[in-house]
């Protein structure tokens, strides 16, 4: 896996596909929304990518990467959940769109889905990961 990590989002430039091999997610969308950290794999970019190519439409991320301590702060899944790794990430979708996402997601090999679709349009979302520690194939509700 090629890992892709700096310090502060602001750091990596976009435009250089050797830094960030990516074309449709910016550092500032994976970054940690707390500290401005990014971690991901130049491969799960690519899937995303690929996942975008496919849906056809804007993608919104909710959340990427997310730091041990941010993590903790804000999920149940403490210091070491799935969004630690930079290879998961939440994605705003409801209703048809999320279903959509689900169906592409699965036919390019996730294996981990998450979904919550109950409350408002905006507090819904659909997680995917590859956190390859954790049991697989899985698929959840949020409550």
């Amino acid at each position: 896996m090629t890992q892709i990590y700096a310090p502060n989002w602001e750091d990596i430039d976009p435009d250089d596909w050797a830094s960030w091999p990516c074309r449709y997610f910016r550092p500032y969308e994976v970054c940690d929304r707390r500290t401005g950290k990014v971690k991901t794999t130049a491969e799960f970019l690519a899937w995303m990518d690929a996942l975008r190519e496919d849906f056809g439409q804007p993608i919104y991320i909710n959340s990427w990467y997310r730091s041990p301590a941010s993590n903790k702060a804000v999920s149940d899944t403490g210091e070491d959940g799935a969004h630690t790794t930079g290879e998961a990430l939440d994605i705003r979708a409801s209703l048809t769109d999320a279903f959509r996402i689900v169906e592409i997601a699965m036919k390019s090999g996730c294996k981990r889905i998450g979904l919550k679709q109950h409350g408002s349009i905006d507090q819904r979302f659909v997680h995917l990961d590859f956190d390859r520690s954790k049991p697989l194939p899985r698929f959840w509700t949020y409550s």
